[in-house]
């Protein structure tokens, strides 16, 4: 089948790059051409999305040697990279691993943080799956709970920024119909343990170059401080604990 005509233009060009947790090597998930029916109920899109990728995502973490459903599952967004992991494991408190890496098939704005509604930005920061729509004009979509408490802090406005399917983006971070089905599958496996989809969105992995690059000293502060968690979470493969100053600045811990 081939894919739908895109709406809109990526501003972000494509890294294909697969890392290694341990000595397993994360496949790279590519886009894919599958898409999914309008006229599905959102039941139905659930359903299908199970039907067709249930096996696959089980094969996927087996591989990474990690139980499904995982009960920790961490989403993790480089925007300049246009990629998106996933990281789990099957207790809480180890040590995750790196179970796939996904291409992002289409991302708006341009790198830094969203600041208000209407700037088509993807956010970047640390955040978590607090809805889930599986009746969606993207097809199926995972709500990214956008405005965090430092955004409220420093009253960034805006709203609904979603993980979802159709390859467009005005603001969240789009997936292809197939691939979206498959990160469905995973994160309503672990909702239905009673359990949280972690999401840390970042610019982009490479931090050191990306910061020494930018005369902003604004952007510096706020990416130094991304860095911080970044660099926790590559040491140990470890949930961050993640609060906000008063100054708005994440702590880790």
């Amino acid at each position: 089948m081939t894919g739908r005509p895109l709406a809109l233009a990526s501003l972000l060009p494509v890294a294909v790059i697969s890392l290694c947790a341990g000595a397993h090597a994360a496949p790279l998930r590519k886009l894919g051409t599958w898409e999914g029916d309008d006229k599905d109920s959102g039941p139905t899109r659930a359903r299908k999305a199970r039907d067709n990728k249930l096996t696959e995502v089980k094969q996927l973490f087996a591989a990474a040697k990690v139980t499904f459903p995982p009960r920790q599952l961490l989403l993790r967004a480089f925007k300049r990279d246009k990629e998106l992991e996933v990281w789990a494991s099957s207790r809480e408190g180890e040590a995750l691993a790196h179970v796939a890496t996904y291409e992002i098939c289409r991302l708006s704005g341009s790198l830094g943080p969203k600041k208000k509604e209407g700037d088509w930005q993807v956010p970047e920061g640390f955040y978590a799956i607090d809805h889930y729509k599986d009746k969606s004009d993207y097809y199926l979509a995972l709500r990214v709970s956008y405005p965090n408490r430092r955004d409220r802090q420093l009253r960034h406005t805006g709203s609904a920024i979603m993980i979802h399917g159709r390859c467009v983006s005005i603001g969240c971070l789009a997936m292809t119909d197939e691939r979206i089905q498959e990160l469905w599958v995973m994160a309503t496996a672990v909702r239905a343990l009673g359990k949280v989809v972690h999401v840390h969105l970042y610019p982009t992995r490479d931090l050191a170059k990306l910061i020494a690059s930018t005369s902003d000293a604004e952007l510096k502060s706020f990416w130094g401080n991304l860095k911080e968690g970044i660099d926790r979470f590559d040491k140990q493969h470890k949930l961050l604990n993640v609060t906000v100053d008063k100054q708005g600045r994440y702590l880790f811990r």
